[in-house]
């Protein structure tokens, strides 16, 4: 059996286009439900419609998943405005590749024997 409970990483990096730094402490669940998922695609379908850039539709994709993976978080810049999915009002794109990272780390654990290669 699969252990999903929350656990707790951290964030800290320097944003690609205002150099401003973005840290923090997110409690996260390491997988989604079918539920969850299936939300997921309605909320990055609704926050994408209209727009033809893969990578950016990608992007907002992203967004969506983390939504649902974040439980909590004391990072400032991931509160919302009006219940919007956090991360649309940010300047740079640099955090929110960071903390997907760090959840498909969690999730994809480098075995031990793949450390020492």
């Amino acid at each position: 059996m699969i252990n999903n409970d929350p656990i707790w990483i951290d964030i800290d990096c320097v944003g690609e286009t205002t150099k401003e730094r973005y840290y923090g402490r997110f409690q996260i669940k390491k997988y989604l439900t079918n539920k969850e998922k299936a939300d997921v695609y309605r909320t990055a379908n609704t926050i994408s419609v209209g727009i033809q850039n893969v990578s950016e539709i990608g992007f907002l994709h992203n967004l969506a998943f983390l939504e649902k993976h974040v439980i909590s978080s004391d990072a400032s810049w991931w509160k919302t405005k009006d219940g919007e999915t956090p991360g649309l009002d940010l300047l740079d794109e640099k955090p929110i590749y960071e903390l997907s990272n760090k959840i498909y780390e969690v999730q994809n654990p480098v075995k031990e024997e793949e450390k020492n290669v």
